[in-house]
């Protein structure tokens, strides 16, 4: 619950960015902190970091790739890595794809365990709109989201 208002609010803090939630196993001390900073502003796009026990939430400028978390300290064990992404939603049948502002490419789909149909309430918003916030895991190809929720966005080209 902390977790998801500390994203609101980073996320109205700068609509033009994508919010990576990075979840480890354990953070130890604060050299573990600081080597994470140190190599997360290392990473292109890079905007800010703030830290949440052993969840750390890193800002991106959204006109850059999603960068891929394989440099980070091993010792930590990376769980997970969630983002909050603006992009342009379309379908081909059954399959959605999103478009980010970078240009990059992601194939949405329904998380595994999910009992509810994201892909399929996605599909009825569209209704003229193509234009979305999208928030989800990224899946272990780093090319797939899997939708956990979204919403209706616009922004200036």
């Amino acid at each position: 619950m902390i977790l998801l208002a500390l994203v609101s609010w980073l996320a109205a803090v700068d609509e033009d960015a994508i919010t990576v939630t990075l979840a480890f196993e354990r953070m130890h001390c604060d050299e573990c902190k600081s080597e994470l900073e140190a190599s997360v502003r290392k990473m292109q796009g890079f905007k800010g970091v703030s830290f949440l026990g052993s969840a750390v939430l890193v800002l991106f400028d959204e006109k850059q790739p999603v960068p891929a978390f394989n440099r980070l300290p091993k010792d930590l064990s990376l769980r997970a890595v969630t983002l909050a992404i603006r992009g342009t939603v379309s379908f081909a049948g059954e399959k959605a794809t999103l478009v980010a502002r970078s240009g990059s490419t992601y194939a949405l789909a329904n998380p595994d365990k999910s009992k509810q149909d994201h892909l399929g309430d996605l599909k009825k918003k569209l209704g003229g709109k193509s234009r979305f916030t999208v928030s989800g895991t990224i899946g272990g190809d780093g090319k797939t989201i899997l939708l956990q929720s979204f919403q209706a966005a616009d922004w200036k080209d």
